[in-house]
């Protein structure tokens, strides 16, 4: 769950998605609240085969609420529709592949 700066309560599941927003820009998503304030961002590269995962990054504030989960939900997406294998050189990154096989 997130709280912006109104106080509004935001939970990270499928029927709430469409409150946060993913911008994809130069191999970096970017995590925008509701009032398009960016919380968060993962930076990625690109191979002729892989989608490889170097660094998420959320406020430390709001750590511990599931934004990063969600923005590796999205690269997997990405990878997914491009026919790329994720892959990860970060530790949270390379969890989330294990937990997620």
């Amino acid at each position: 769950m997130y709280q912006n700066s109104r106080k509004t309560q935001i939970k990270i599941n499928r029927r709430n998605e469409e409150i946060l927003k993913v911008k994809e820009q130069n191999q970096t998503l970017l995590l925008l609240d509701d009032t398009n304030k960016v919380i968060g961002n993962l930076e990625f590269t690109k191979t002729d085969n892989a989608l490889i995962i170097t660094r998420p990054f959320i406020e430390s504030s709001l750590g511990g609420n599931g934004f990063a989960e969600f923005l590796l939900d999205r690269a997997s997406e990405i990878a997914n529709k491009e026919n790329l294998k994720l892959a990860s050189v970060c530790y949270y990154g390379i969890k989330y592949i294990e937990k997620n096989k």
